[in-house]
């Protein structure tokens, strides 16, 4: 009984490997390392980091994300490139400014630009410096034109740190502005131009404000070939070439921290204003004209805190003439906190003024006329009357010192006309104010008071 059981399970234990060992040869055909019903996935991010290699280097193409309003444009660049990079500028002005849109700024590297440009659409521009970023016209037309006439309300533009030079035009040999709107100007140097008939550095006409700060404007011209009237050598702002136009009111000139040097022509060596004028911290040097040797007035100007200094004039006003277009032209013009000195001319040395002209805390110094009035010739002779109002032109003066001046006559003032046979007031009020030490007379009251 023993030995059978014995038998029996020992049995059982063999069939159970036997049943172990057939299973075991069923399932070793099978492919555990592929499904043919789900492919093999690969994981890009699952790669072995020890096959990168740190030292090697990706090399970016063109980045398709940049700033669509900066445009640059250098002498190395290229007009086929898309302009919006240093690396991808433009060569030429001009195809930036063409495909600028309104409002866009556009970056011009150092260098020489030998280009006539014209801009008729809102912009900002800036170079890398006045020494450095030259826009050269080559004495072919003006080197920069702005024409807003197609506005209705003009166009602005902010252009700093650049050179405008070789113009030669009829008018604005530097830069010529048309209906501009809100026009600034920042450390630009303007100089070596020549506008004919006006504006030999600078033409403005019917621009609502020109605002001039850091800007040099000098050695310019105009009146080449014997122009008798030829006007603003350095700068011409007004309404309209030659007179105070319509709405003179509603155009500001505003110079700022400027040099306005050995510019000429026939009327405001330096500067003609037709409009309304602020020159403010500024230097007026060395620039020469027929009449105005330094600044020319024909409507509202005024001079603060400035030297207007050793300009000439071959007839009148060498520093400044304060005139008037014609009758009904006001109100004036005011000197304040100022120098006038060094100048000459034949009437006036230092002004000619025939309209208001106050002077407050300014010195009228060391200037000499060769007919009369060294210091200030003072030729008011007129009482306007319009819109119902009354304005007297007269010459008044307050806290200020004209002395060292010289002339035949009226070596400090002189006071009156005479033209024609005909007698005319010249009107002077003084409060607290030093003539002395003027050859040819403190003051000589031909006529008036």
């Amino acid at each position: 009984m023993k030995s059978w059981l014995a038998l029996s399970v020992r049995s059982r234990q063999f069939a159970h490997w036997i049943i172990l060992l057939i299973f075991l040869v069923s399932i070793s055909g099978c492919d555990f390392q592929q499904n043919p019903k789900v492919p093999p996935v690969e994981n890009p991010a699952a790669q072995d980091l020890s096959l990168v290699n740190p030292d090697e280097k990706v090399v970016l193409q063109d980045l398709p994300f940049v700033d669509s309003t900066q445009w640059y444009v250098s002498t190395t660049g290229d007009d086929a490139n898309h302009c919006h990079t240093t690396a991808k500028a433009c060569r030429n002005i001009q195809t930036a400014i063409d495909r600028a849109s309104e409002s866009d700024t556009i970056h011009i590297a150092d260098g020489s630009y030998y280009e006539q440009l014209l801009l008729t659409k809102p912009l900002t521009i800036d170079g890398a410096s006045s020494e450095k970023t030259i826009i050269d016209a080559q004495l072919n037309n003006m080197p920069l034109t702005l024409d807003g006439t197609s506005k209705p309300n003009g166009i602005n533009l902010d252009l700093s740190d650049v050179t405008l030079t070789g113009g030669a035009t009829s008018k604005g040999g530097g830069f010529y502005l048309e209906r501009g709107s809100w026009v600034v100007l920042t450390n630009v140097e303007i100089r070596n131009n020549v506008g004919h008939s006006a504006g030999g550095g600078i033409f403005s006409n019917n621009t609502a404000y020109l605002n001039l700060n850091n800007v040099l404007v000098h050695d310019n011209k105009t009146g080449s070939g014997g122009s008798t009237s030829s006007r603003g050598g350095g700068i011409f702002f007004g309404t309209g070439e030659g007179s105070s136009g319509s709405f003179p009111d509603f155009f500001v000139l505003n110079v700022n921290d400027s040099l306005i040097y050995g510019n000429s022509a026939y009327y405001g060596g330096g500067v003609f204003n037709a409009a309304k004028m602020n020159i403010m911290r500024s230097l007026v040097e060395s620039n020469n004209a027929e009449s105005g040797g330094g600044v020319y007035n024909e409507y509202d100007g005024t001079v603060g805190q400035s030297d207007v200094l050793n300009n000439t004039a071959v007839r009148a006003g060498g520093g400044i003439f304060n005139g008037r277009d014609f009758p009904g032209t006001v109100p004036g013009m005011s000197v304040f906190e100022s120098e006038v000195s060094g100048n000459t001319a034949k009437l006036g040395g230092g002004i000619f003024n025939e309209q208001g002209l106050g002077l407050v805390s300014t010195t009228i110094s060391n200037n000499t006329a060769s007919m009369r009035g060294g210091g200030i010739c003072n030729e008011t002779n007129l009482d306007i009357y319009q819109g119902g109002s009354e304005y007297s032109g007269k010459l008044f003066a307050i806290n200020s010192t004209i002395s060292g001046n010289s002339a035949p006559v009226g070596g400090g003032v002189w006071n009156g006309d005479q033209p024609d046979g005909f007698y005319f007031p010249g009107l002077f009020e003084a409060k607290n104010v030093t003539i002395a030490n003027n050859s040819g007379g403190s003051i000589f009251y031909h006529y008036g008071s």
